[in-house]
């Protein structure tokens, strides 16, 4: 039985038969199914108002589901969360990068698809928590829930009323569940 081809950041990031919806786990490739229309706008929305608030206060910055973190390395893990945010002051240590961010988002957003297992899902967020990102949110557009992880605290599942926050990641951003979820 052939022995599974390990791969690093560098190689996935460079090879044009890799879609770019695929990660790298320990240098295993584990591709990403596309999540449809609905997901994509979605993910969109969040991004946008997670993006308005950090650029009205001058905070950082937001990627979408392309752009990848370099979370490990030998073996290599590339996470593409569905929506990431990094703070400025550490954008002005490492100034942007051509390829994957070296190290993990500051906040990391996981919207849930209909091919997404809640229970992978949450041990994603998990691998962000563990490599040092201070918040993870992972939204269920059906269920209308916020789950939040945060290093060292239970997971906390949050209902289309409660209150959202950023965090030490986002600080002062605050919006309500039913809100964030919302596509217009």
């Amino acid at each position: 039985m052939p022995v599974p081809r390990s791969y690093t950041a560098d190689e996935i990031l460079h090879m044009p038969e890799v879609g770019k919806l695929d990660e790298l786990v320990r240098g295993e490739l584990v591709v990403r199914e596309p999540a449809g229309f609905e997901h994509s706008a979605l993910v969109r929305a969040i991004a946008m108002r997670v993006q308005a608030y950090a650029t009205e206060h001058g905070l950082g910055v937001t990627t979408v589901a392309d752009g990848g973190y370099l979370l490990e390395e030998n073996p290599d893990t590339v996470r593409v969360p569905d929506v990431g945010f990094i703070r400025q002051e550490r954008i002005a240590e490492q100034g942007i990068p051509s390829g994957f961010w070296h190290g993990s988002p500051d906040l990391a957003v996981e919207v849930l698809s209909p091919n997404d297992s809640k229970k992978a899902t949450l041990r994603k967020g998990q691998s962000y928590l563990d490599a040092g990102t201070q918040i993870v949110w992972i939204a269920d557009p059906l269920g209308r829930t916020v789950t939040v992880l945060r290093p060292d605290t239970a997971p906390a599942v949050l209902g289309p009323d409660d209150v959202a926050d950023g965090g030490n990641a986002l600080p002062g951003f605050r919006m309500r569940v039913a809100e964030l979820l919302t596509l217009s």
